[in-house]
C-alpha cells in the first residue's frame, strides 16, 4: 500500500516547486509563483469503476477549454491527497489491495499548463461467500 507515495514522488519536481493555488503575495525580493493550469486528468487501469466516478471524488479538477470557463490550477498538496483518495475509494468498494502504481505530469512548452495521468492497480475484490443471520428465529424466513 506504500505505492502511492512513491508514485507521487515521480511528479516532475519543477511542477511541484512552481505550483500554487490562487494568488499569494510573494515575499520581498522573490517573484510570485506561476500558476499552472490543469488541462487533462486521465485515470488508467480501471476495470470495475468508471474513471468519471473517481474524478468526482478528487479535489484536482480540469480547467475549462473555453476562455470564459473556470480555470483550475495545480496544487501539489491537493494532488497528493487525491492519490490517497483514489486508494480509499477502491478500498471502500472492497478492493483492499488497490494502489496507485504510476503518476505522470507533463508540462507544456510554455510550462504554464500540465496534463496529469494516474494509473491504478485495482487488485482483486473481497467477495462475501456466505452470510449467516443469527438471532432472527422469531421472524418467518419470508420476512428476512
Amino acid at each position: 500500500m506504500d505505492a502511492h507515495p512513491r508514485a507521487a514522488r515521480q511528479l516532475d519536481l519543477d511542477v511541484a516547486r512552481r505550483a500554487r493555488f490562487g494568488h499569494r503575495p510573494a515575499p520581498r525580493g522573490r517573484q510570485p509563483a506561476t500558476l499552472i493550469k490543469v488541462t487533462k486528468l486521465d485515470i488508467g487501469g480501471t476495470r470495475a469503476v468508471a474513471p468519471g466516478q473517481i474524478r468526482a471524488v478528487l479535489g484536482t479538477r480540469v480547467s475549462s477549454r473555453f476562455f470564459w470557463g473556470r480555470k483550475r490550477y495545480f496544487d501539489r498538496r491537493t494532488f497528493d491527497d487525491d492519490l490517497k483518495r483514489v486508494v480509499r475509494f477502491y478500498q471502500d468498494r472492497g478492493y483492499r489491495n488497490a494502489q496507485v502504481t504510476a503518476v505522470n505530469a507533463e508540462l507544456n512548452e510554455k510550462q504554464d499548463a500540465v496534463a496529469l495521468s494516474i494509473t491504478v492497480d485495482e487488485g482483486s475484490p473481497r467477495l462475501v461467500a456466505q452470510l449467516d443471520l443469527v438471532g432472527f428465529d422469531v421472524l418467518p424466513p419470508d420476512d428476512l
